[in-house]
């Protein structure tokens, strides 16, 4: 298991209320920690079968990663801009563009108005705005190791910082990969999408048929440790829009999920 000192990572997030779906939705920016160390990825391709059917080759030039996946015969193509720390063996990844079934989107506002062609529904089209800014928001952070013809890759990597693509779990609460943090009750599932500051944080709930918005939460959380193992995230809501099993004034420890690792080989 690969265990490195993590570098914080500056987030620029701009504030997301529901009654702002008029305006042009706006696109975080996420700072990555300058580069350290020799970059043995530059100039490299790798690739891992990530399953049976699913095959991923990662090409690095000097500050562009372009993700291919291939499944059967559909073929997604995703581009990150990364930095790294050769010395700790950490990898930071944030998204430029995403490939959504074919098509090439490069901002949330691209983002959202991909999904207005199947939907006119205000709620469904303020969750997408929402999920569009998490993904852009939410840097992938990675531990790495170069041998010979070997990339080995391990996820789940926590830098400290919110929001972060490692997932956490407790009872009735969750903070998912995907950025938001999910909650449990009633018979139901709850997705909340966060904005973070200075320990505090700001969430736009909705129900999990990401069609239903139910309101704002409110709360503030501690973060301890960093790495792919022994880390948490403790997450108090000062307030709910409705009552469930999660309840206000009470803190929620969550563990860091397991990490996995993979072997990607070198193509060029």
């Amino acid at each position: 298991m690969l265990v490195a000192t993590a570098v914080a990572l500056t987030l620029t997030l701009a504030s997301c209320e529901a009654e702002d779906d008029d305006d042009a939705p706006s696109t975080p920016s996420v700072t990555l920690p300058k580069s350290e160390g020799t970059n043995n990825l530059s100039g490299k391709s790798w690739t891992c079968n990530r399953t049976s059917y699913v095959t991923e080759i990662w090409t690095f030039s000097d500050s562009t990663m372009t993700e291919v996946t291939t499944s059967g015969s559909s073929k997604r193509t995703t581009t990150y801009r990364y930095t790294y720390n050769s010395s700790t063996g950490v990898l930071y990844l944030a998204y430029s563009t995403i490939d959504l079934n074919g098509t090439t989107v490069a901002s949330v506002e691209d983002y959202v108005n991909y999904y207005k062609i199947a939907t006119t529904s205000n709620d469904k089209l303020a969750y997408y705005t929402y999920e569009g800014r998490a993904r852009w928001a939410t840097p992938k952070v990675y531990a790495y190791a170069i041998d010979g013809t070997s990339l080995q890759i391990t996820d789940e990597y926590f830098t400290g910082e919110l929001p972060t693509a490692a997932s956490f779990s407790s009872t009735y609460v969750s903070l998912s990969s995907n950025g938001y943090i999910r909650l449990s009750g009633n018979g139901n599932n709850y997705q909340l999408w966060p904005s973070y500051s200075n320990g505090n944080f700001t969430a736009t709930m909705f129900k999990d048929d990401e069609e239903t918005l139910i309101g704002t939460a409110k709360g503030s959380y501690t973060t301890s440790g960093t790495g792919t193992q022994d880390c948490t995230v403790t997450l108090t809501f000062s307030s709910l829009p409705i009552i469930i099993n999660a309840k206000e004034d009470t803190e929620y420890k969550l563990s860091k999920q397991s990490s996995s690792t993979r072997i990607y080989t070198l193509v060029n």
